[in-house]
């Protein structure tokens, strides 16, 4: 059985880089397979992960996730590519197409044709990356006549895509190499693998918090939940009501939306955490992690909660190594 595990960045705004650079290198350490740094709103990912690369000697390393509206297919095969460089051929690209409340108000892009979008640019990535010339007629990018001006490390580098419905799914598993949704409920992964299929690495990001004082953690992730679920549009609530959480997904989402965000994070259940999380005990939180494992999952991703004291972050990244 695999025993990859892999690390999200944490990009909480009130670390300093010193705190977060122990984490790096601890992770490296540890012998984790791969640090993903999301984007979102926060810093921009692939310059952290220039700086990563610079103090780092093993660890795979790679956005998790850049969005597919903000940046041009080309200029993503460009930044991928010279990440795979600095970092001696340790990139891998994960891809989402994160949702209209960070693409349209964000970005100032319209949220459209999404999977249409996802496709395209991995397609044009790919190209570009085999140091062939481009020549691309799609219906959304019409490329022609450039190759990229240095010669990759590598000419295939994995991408992996963040879906979570089932048409995303089916798409991630026809053109990507790896599958990471967030959010996705445990007694959802054998119905969502199914529908990537077999031929993908499944490394879905699983919120952990490792401490002996469960109470914190739990209180520590609820406010996650709740924000994604109730903020961020609907494909998160969508995904925690499909896998069993119907009417508490509905009622997180009406509290939130109707700015009663306290009462949003107060009606997250434990039920819920525990279906969503790891969280707890350290004992509890491996024993978790194996059923995942048994569940089908290839390299779980850990993120750990904002706002989690720096030695119960090490403790859930030593424990969970």
């Amino acid at each position: 059985m695999s025993r990859r595990i892999a690390f999200q960045f944490p990009h909480e705004r009130t670390a300093s880089r010193e705190e977060v650079l122990s984490y790096v290198k601890a992770a490296d350490a540890l012998g984790y397979d791969t640090i993903f740094v999301p984007e979102a709103w926060s810093r921009d990912a692939f310059s952290t992960l220039g700086w990563i690369a610079a103090h780092t000697k093993s660890v795979r390393m790679g956005p998790g996730i850049v969005n597919v509206f903000s940046r041009t297919p080309a200029l993503i095969a460009q930044s991928i590519a010279t990440l795979d460089e600095l970092s001696d051929g340790r990139a891998v690209l994960g891809l989402g197409t994160s949702g209209p409340a960070v693409i349209e108000y964000w970005h100032g892009l319209k949220f459209e044709r999404g999977l249409r979008r996802t496709r395209e640019t991995v397609e044009i990535v790919r190209m570009a990356l085999s140091g062939e010339k481009v020549d691309y007629e799609g219906e959304l990018f019409k490329l022609h006549n450039f190759r990229l001006g240095f010669k990759p490390v590598r000419d295939r580098i994995p991408i992996y895509l963040a879906s979570m419905g089932p048409r995303n799914n089916a798409l991630t598993g026809e053109i990507a190499d790896g599958w990471m949704p967030i959010w996705l409920p445990f007694e959802g992964i054998a119905e969502a693998t199914a529908e990537v299929g077999a031929n993908v690495d499944r490394a879905p990001c699983v919120m952990a918090c490792v401490t002996e004082r469960e109470e914190l953690a739990f209180d520590l992730i609820r406010p996650h939940v709740a924000y994604y679920v109730g903020g961020m549009g609907t494909f998160y609530r969508d995904t925690v009501a499909r896998f069993g959480f119907p009417e508490l997904a509905a009622r997180i989402h009406e509290l939130w939306q109707a700015g009663r965000r306290k009462d949003a994070i107060h009606a997250v259940s434990d039920e819920l955490v525990s279906h969503l999380a790891l969280a707890g005990p350290a004992d509890h939180c491996r024993r978790r992690l194996e059923q995942y494992r048994a569940a089908g999952v290839d390299m779980p991703v850990i993120v750990v909660p904002h706002g989690a004291p720096p030695p119960v972050f090490m403790e859930t990244l030593e424990c969970l190594a």
